[in-house]
């Protein structure tokens, strides 16, 4: 199985060294330029993890934890 990484950083040169890191050793790695995509990305996907820039424009990492601590559940066990 593998496993998903999902990556949000507002800085594309970021994300695709991020992929190209993880791809190799076997990750499926999805990526989102912002804190709202990036949020909206996690909940179609259910990631194993998310790694995320703490400083983007509009919704900042911070916020982006905030937001996904609310509801724990991963997406696919939601009804």
């Amino acid at each position: 199985m593998r496993r998903r990484v999902l990556v949000i950083d507002d800085a594309a040169g970021a994300r695709s060294l991020v992929a190209a890191f993880l791809e190799p050793m076997g990750y499926d790695v999805r990526a989102a330029e912002g804190g709202v995509p990036g949020l909206n990305l996690a909940e179609a996907e259910a990631p194993d993890i998310i790694l995320l820039d703490l400083q983007m424009p509009g919704m900042d990492g911070y916020e982006v934890c905030r937001a996904s601590a609310r509801d724990p559940r991963p997406a696919r066990s939601r009804s």
